[in-house]
């Protein structure tokens, strides 16, 4: 599967051994578990729930 540039979207590398916990707190889809280099849709949230 390739990739392609959606002006409206962003691209979010986030590393180290809490980056897992840390983006199931901060986005809308569970990303622990996910596969290296692996992808998936989702939101900010504010530290209210509100998407960003």
């Amino acid at each position: 599967m390739g990739s392609c540039v959606l002006p409206d979207r962003a691209v979010l590398a986030v590393s180290g051994a809490e980056a897992g916990a840390f983006l199931d707190n901060v986005i809308t889809v569970n990303v622990s578990g996910l596969p290296l280099h692996g992808a998936r849709f989702g939101a900010l949230l504010t530290p209210q729930g509100k998407i960003i």
